[in-house]
């Protein structure tokens, strides 16, 4: 990630101090959030194999305006201090030596400070934090050396098809390596310059494993595009943390931040270490500070010198701990198959058996012909791992020494009798891709994962679904296949079906959107935070899915409507049901338990029609009677006084959980729930609106918020409505659009109106969508427009400049409907093929991919 060399240093110093003081306190060990929100791409991950560790990163953009975080164990674990830096932090080792949980402090530059308590995993893949350069990167410097960030150490050695570059799809040759013994970053070095003005392609496959064997859930591909110019000699070097404490016997990993003059962060440079008091603090080639000696503590200078130009950090060393005592391996015994490996860790003890930091330790094995060693010998944070390469069978002993301490573990080498595959089955969507593992297993039970690089893989039909070499198969045309997995001659089989996705509706929300098949079948893609998407991967640190994934039910539907954190579906006899984040009872169910799988709204209504807003939905029976259901704070529910509350996060708010008549009488034919306001068209074709005014968007030429409907001025008779955030639009039964509120509202020079005004360029529409800042319209002919503000790209136009009046949708699609979210829109073609455009970090767009954004239209995956 890049970094504000020159601007944050004096602010990071005076923050490391105050949390290096602050972790000394005796403050309360809960979940603890402080003045600001918890940061959402915070992730830790599962404890390293055998260890007391787990790595902790946040994912960039997360806070914005960090300075530093400081985070320790529950348990009393001694705290770790890192840099953030463009919102974010590289993974750092945590020790967690009661596997609970860790506190994560974060100081930021102007808001208040930042807590979250985060609990250890059990297990779980690795992820992806960032890449270097990141997702759709322009004018990226011809020599750039390319790298990759994991959330935990990967297995080694790294083989060069775990990072490749690609030119269209040609690999560009180049050299694969860590950049550390951490193993956490692995960098890509082009054989020769890259070319310029041109388009590349940053990949790493889903077989990439951490240290515990556990395969990478999302492949990375991030495209981005080079300049014409090169990175300039270094002018800057920073080094990071700042004024740091460690103890005698411990370390600390510095990082060096290298820029030109002109501010660029350089990749690839090398830094030479120095220090100006080698008896306090010593440092390593790789920027591992140690303290030296146990009776002399005080401060130490550290420098890093990059191509000539220098930069420092100070170093306070404390008091000493306790030499080795003993050595612990885990596991102790292991049963491998010949071929695969297996990782063990070796711990450092003192006399009362407290595992030691930061000690040298070196691995021995007394067979090499039956088990192999790859060890990772140095100093690190607690542990040191070593990969076992089982080569026949036989029993061999494996020893980790320090400081004349050894420790040992019992490898068995054995050869498996049975392969299967997991999963036996699976279905994957059109050009998508799902991953298999072989497994081994012997006359003893013993299970294992095979390593994919001895495994043998093919498809009886490759034209429907192929198989890479590490197990992963890719949907080409809809049909079955059979996968198999060869190892040593031993088969296992696993039954593929590739769907093909046809969509009959398509509805965006939040930060996810849904689709609904012609043959009933309800998807969604996007972020899973709030429920309304079953979490399959891993976007940046958020649980998303970027491609289409049904929906958990066997409840088919005839229509969707979805809202910021919640959706509804409405089966062909008018049941409603709704699933999400339910934090104001905005699913209906009578409850604010949240639910990924759709609950039936209570009261046994039988609805026409759903709309769902911000925090609250709402639904037309048959006969024309609104109700809804949510958060009341502004009177959007429309119902008179007396309601229960709701108190998700402590404060008090007016809600219902179940269904509440709108008050007035009045029939309805439409409704449109929005942020905190409501619109309704009735049989009379006369708009009425209720909630909050404090935009104009109750149309009614008032200021004032109304708790029951109140009629939108002008009298026009209108056919369909949309609400916003701080607006509404509509269309009229003779295709006039008119909106009112704050924002564009589709005339040149108009931005807050509390009466309709004509949507300027004459269209005739035949429906529209209202976004949360943005408003989306398909004319007679099919055509796409929409206007209002344009950040990510949402009006779908080509570019990120905002219109005041409607601008055509890129693409030339003839649309038969359109939905407008906060920061995305989507559209469904007279053919029946799903769009969508604008944010995409969460997988909203649903192509499959987590790029950025788009500014223009792109396809849902799984589609023909």
């Amino acid at each position: 990630m890049s970094t504000r060399p020159h601007r944050v240093i004096s602010r990071i110093i005076v923050a490391c101090v105050i949390a290096w003081v602050a972790s000394c306190s005796d403050s309360p060990t809960g979940q603890d959030h402080g003045g600001g929100p918890p940061p959402r791409g915070l992730t830790v991950s599962d404890a390293v194999p055998g260890s007391n560790v787990a790595y902790v990163s946040l994912a960039p953009g997360s806070v914005p305006d960090g300075l530093t975080a400081t985070i320790r164990s529950l348990d009393g674990g001694r705290p770790v201090t890192t840099a953030v830096t463009d919102g974010g932090f590289d993974p750092v080792a945590v020790p967690v030596q009661g596997g609970t949980a860790v506190l994560v402090t974060i100081t930021q530059e102007t808001g208040p400070t930042v807590r979250d308590t985060v609990v250890v995993p059990a297990r779980q893949p690795p992820h992806i934090v960032r890449s270097a350069p990141g997702g759709g990167k322009t004018g990226t410097p011809l020599n750039s050396v390319l790298s990759v960030v994991f959330s935990e150490p990967v297995a080694g050695p790294i083989a060069a098809a775990s990072v490749q570059l690609l030119r269209g799809t040609t690999a560009v040759a180049g050299t694969v390596r860590f950049r550390d013994v951490t193993q956490v970053t692995v960098e890509f070095v082009p054989a020769a310059p890259l070319d310029g003005n041109t388009d590349y392609r940053l990949t790493v496959p889903a077989g990439v494993a951490d240290l515990e064997g556990d395969v990478l859930a999302t492949p990375l591909s991030v495209p981005f595009t080079t300049g014409t110019g090169l990175e300039g000699p270094v002018a800057a070097v920073t080094v990071l943390p700042q004024a740091t404490p460690i103890a005698v016997g411990s370390v600390l990993q510095l990082t060096v931040v290298a820029s030109d003059a002109e501010g660029t962060v350089l990749t690839g440079r090398v830094a030479s270490w120095s220090s100006d008091a080698p008896v306090i603090a010593r440092v390593a080639e790789t920027g591992v500070v140690s303290a030296t000696t146990a009776d002399t503590v005080g401060f130490a200078t550290i420098t890093a010198a990059v191509e000539g130009v220098s930069g420092t950090t100070s170093v306070l060393v404390e008091p000493r701990v306790a030499p080795v005592a003993s050595v612990a391996v885990a596991p102790d015994t292991a049963r491998v198959f010949v071929g695969n490996t297996t990782l063990l860790s070796a711990m450092t003890q003192d006399s009362a058996g407290t595992p030691l930091s930061y000690r040298l330790i070196t691995w021995g094995t007394s067979d090499a012909a039956v088990a192999t060693l790859a060890p990772l010998q140095g100093v690190t944070q607690g542990f040191v791992v070593a990969t076992v390469t089982a080569g026949a069978p036989g029993v061999a002993r494996i020893t980790a020494t320090s400081e004349g301490r050894v420790g040992s573990a019992i490898v068995k080498v054995t050869r498996p009798l049975v392969v299967t595959i997991q999963p036996s089955s699976a279905s994957v969507l059109l050009g998508q891709t799902v991953q298999l593992t072989a497994f081994g297993s012997d006359s003893s039970g013993n299970l294992q994962a095979l390593d994919g690089t001895v495994v043998s893989w093919a498809s009886s039909d490759a034209t429907v679904a192929h198989v890479d070499g590490m197990g992963r198969v890719t949907g080409l045309i809809a049909g079955t296949a059979t996968i198999t997995a060869t190892y040593q001659g031993h088969v296992g089989t696993s039954a593929i079906t590739v769907n093909s996705l046809r969509f009959a509706s398509v509805s965006a929300g939040g930060e996810y959107a849904c689709g609904l098949t012609t043959d009933s079948a309800t998807y969604c893609w996007g972020s899973a935070y709030d429920g309304t998407v079953v979490a399959r991967e891993d976007c940046g640190g958020y649980s998303c899915s970027r491609a289409p994934v049904a929906i958990p039910t066997t409840v088919t539907f005839a229509s969707l409507t979805t809202g910021l954190r919640a959706a509804c579906g409405l089966t062909a006899d008018g049941a409603a049901y709704c699933w999400g984040k339910n934090d104001f009872g905005q699913v209906g169910d009578g409850t604010t338990n949240p639910t990924i799988i759709p609950v039936a709204v209570a009261g046994g209504l039988r609805f026409t029609s759903l709309s769902a807003g911000d925090f609250h939905t709402c639904g037309i029976t048959a006969s024309g009677a609104a109700y809804c259901w949510g958060v009341d704070e502004d009177g959007q529910l429309g119902a008179p006084a007396g309601l229960e509350t709701c108190a998700p996060y402590g404060g008090s708010l007016p809600c219902s959980k179940l269904p509440v008549a709108v008050s007035g009488g009045l029939s309805f034919v439409s409704i449109a729930a929005g942020g905190s306001h409501t619109c309704g068209v009735t049989v009379a074709r006369a708009a009425y609106c209720w909630g909050n005014n404090f935009y104009g968007q109750l149309g009614n030429g008032a200021a004032q918020s109304s708790l029951t409907p109140v009629a939108v001025a002008g009298g026009l008779a209108f056919e369909e409505l949309g609400a916003g955030e701080y607006h509404t639009c509509g269309v009229t039964t003779t295709g006039a659009a008119y909106c009112w509120g704050t924002g564009a509202l589709g005339d040149t020079m108009t931005t807050k109106s509390p009466t309709p005004l004509a949507v300027l360029g004459g269209y005739v529409f035949v429906t529209l969508s209202a976004g949360g800042y943005h408003t989306c319209a398909i004319t007679s002919a099919g055509v796409g427009y929409c206007w209002g503000p344009n950040d990510w790209g949402k009006l779908g136009d080509g570019s990120t400049t905002g219109t005041l009046t409607p601008r055509p949708v890129a693409g030339g699609f003839t649309f038969a409907t359109i939905s407008g979210a906060q920061y995305h829109t989507c559209g469904l073609t007279v053919g029946g093929v799903a769009y969508c455009w604008g944010r995409n970090a969460e997988g909203e767009l649903g192509d499959g991919t987590v790029t950025n954004s788009s500014n223009l239209p792109v396809k849902v995956a799984g589609q023909p």
